[in-house]
């Protein structure tokens, strides 16, 4: 931990100096970075311990998931900061009037969970539930502050709990992992 202090303490003084704005317009390209990072780990990543989840940069080994934890915060942060509350009310339209008017502006609003969404199925794929549930926990907490409806919201975590059903039977160790923490 000593090796990495020094490193650590000048990443923080450099992060610290910048500023909200900076980091609201650079939120989007640290969000690409990371994206980018994981796709790596399919190209170009290195198996250990049956696992394909590390890049190698000369003798440095890191994994990118690791990043994506931050670049979740930043980017969804970004994404909320200006975002405007949902209308309570919309007035009744015709199901062709829905989709001219409404559908494009509710699709816009969850672009930000379809991109965690598909950071999650990288980290996962690797794999490495532990991070991707990690991940998509802190989307969930980033939606309640960042004024996803709570019909959203419950809908979201349905459909999470569908596909952590369905990652779990893909890979029976998973259950097994789950039994042996909970005993």
């Amino acid at each position: 931990q000593l090796i990495f202090m020094v490193p650590a303490m000048i990443g923080a003084a450099v992060f610290a100096r910048i500023s909200p704005d900076a980091w609201k317009k650079g939120s989007k390209l640290v969000w690409l970075a990371s994206l980018v990072l994981l796709i790596a780990v399919e190209v170009i990543g290195v198996s250990m311990n049956g696992a394909k989840r590390w890049v190698m940069i000369g003798p440095i080994a890191f994994q990118p998931a690791e990043f994506m934890k931050i670049a979740t915060i930043i980017y969804l942060a970004g994404a909320f900061a200006d975002r405007k509350a949902w209308p309570k009310k919309m007035p009744k339209r015709a199901f062709a009037q829905w989709m001219d008017a409404v559908a494009p502006t509710k699709f816009m609003r969850a672009l930000p969970a379809i991109w965690v969404l598909v950071a999650v199925g990288l980290i996962e794929h690797e794999p490495d539930l532990g991070t991707a549930a990690v991940v998509a926990a802190t989307a969930f907490v980033m939606f309640i502050p960042g004024g996803v409806t709570w019909k959203s919201i419950v809908a979201a975590l349905a459909l999470s709990g569908l596909g952590a059903g369905v990652m779990i039977a893909k890979q029976p160790y998973r259950l097994e992992r789950i039994t042996n923490h909970v005993h």
